[in-house]
């Protein structure tokens, strides 16, 4: 099971973990394109703003494998800049920045 969100955020803290800003944490739309043009819009004020994009994720646990169609992406053209993928790369350490 993939935690919801409260319990991540909670688990983040216990561990001292950053966590990337929340957008929005609910929506309510009357149907699917209001949803879509919603969350694009946010992606692309998210992309203005100078981010990668936005990542939108349920606010309850789901199963792992319902993870391909509750969990989508919106990032900047051109997001990815390598044919590496990351889990081949070497693992470095992440340093935590000032705030």
């Amino acid at each position: 099971m993939w935690l919801s969100y409260l319990d991540t955020i909670l688990q983040a803290g216990l561990l001292n973990l950053d966590m990337v800003p929340i957008v929005s944490a609910l929506f309510i739309y009357d149907n699917e394109q209001v949803l879509m043009r919603k969350l694009m819009d946010l992606g692309e004020q998210a992309i203005k703003e100078g981010h990668e994009g936005i990542v939108v994720r349920p606010l309850l646990p789901y199963y792992y494998s319902q993870h391909e169609e509750l969990v989508f992406k919106y990032v900047r053209p051109n997001h990815v800049q390598t044919d590496k993928h990351w889990s081949n790369q070497k693992i470095e350490r992440n340093e935590k920045v000032a705030r």
